[in-house]
């Protein structure tokens, strides 16, 4: 009898920690945890494979200026574009279903600290898919929600190109003013935001 209750309480705990309208430990750990290790993993095992095989498939092309970054022909990236879109599903899935937005503060914040990952998975995938529109639309949600996250200033470097190779010069231009002039970019970044420079010029 004893083992039958226990076994019903520690049903109800693990019921009441799915749910993401609550800001508690259980919670936080079961959705954080979930993300992690599912779908965000998964989600990004597939634009790690379809990057590798982006770059292995790369030829260069001596009679033109050879790029810095090899982001591959279109029809390489459509050979890769089931693993791309898994990505963006799986990140987008995540998003949806595991965040857990609470006011604290008089602040709206996110308190899975994976998502800001998902949304910056969906954007690298976008941009790797050369769905440039798309791209910039989320990354661009993600500079706007996640503003205080380590992954923004990552999110930055990953609308700078997609506005390069928009050809989108003027906002290109404004953004990497603004780069250049925070005092809050880490160093981290510098060798990848060097090469995006090195690209443009």
């Amino acid at each position: 009898m004893l083992k039958h209750i226990a076994i019903f309480v520690v049903l109800i705990a693990f019921v009441s920690s799915c749910r993401t309208n609550k800001n508690a430990i259980p919670n936080k750990l079961y959705h954080y945890t979930t993300v992690k290790f599912n779908g965000y993993f998964h989600g990004n095992e597939a634009l790690k494979e379809a990057y590798n095989n982006i770059q292995k498939n790369h030829v260069d092309d001596y009679t033109e200026i050879l790029p810095v970054f090899k982001t591959g022909t279109p029809e390489i990236v459509t050979a890769q574009s089931a693993l791309l879109d898994r990505a963006v599903k799986k990140a987008a899935k995540m998003r949806d279903k595991h965040s857990m937005v609470f006011k604290i503060d008089k602040e709206e914040v996110e308190v899975n600290k994976m998502i800001d990952d998902c949304s910056l998975l969906m954007g690298r995938a976008q941009f790797y898919k050369k769905d440039y529109s798309a791209a910039i639309q989320t990354l661009k949600y993600h500079l706007k929600t996640y503003p205080k996250n380590k992954t923004y200033f990552k999110a930055v470097l990953y609308l700078l190109r997609c506005y390069y190779y928009d050809k989108n010069i003027v906002d290109f231009e404004a953004k990497k003013t603004l780069i250049e002039e925070d005092p809050k970019f880490p160093k981290s970044l510098q060798s990848l935001y060097n090469q995006i420079r090195a690209e443009f010029y």
